[in-house]
């Protein structure tokens, strides 16, 4: 596996932690947490996490 490929894979899973720390904070430190954002953030937390998944070649 290439150098570039890792390199990808791992930002890609480091993106979705952060997405899904932001939603986290989001529903725990509002008054009223706005549920658009934090829909949008743990959709973007899935899309990072499988495409992080997907360059480690866990699927196949």
């Amino acid at each position: 596996m290439s150098f570039f490929v890792k390199l990808a894979g791992f930002i890609s899973i480091g993106i979705s932690f952060l997405c899904l720390a932001i939603a986290i904070r989001e529903f725990f430190n509002a008054y009223e947490p706005d549920k658009r954002i934090m829909a949008a953030l743990l959709a973007a937390c899935l899309v990072f996490g499988f495409a992080g998944l997907d360059a480690f070649g866990v699927w196949q």
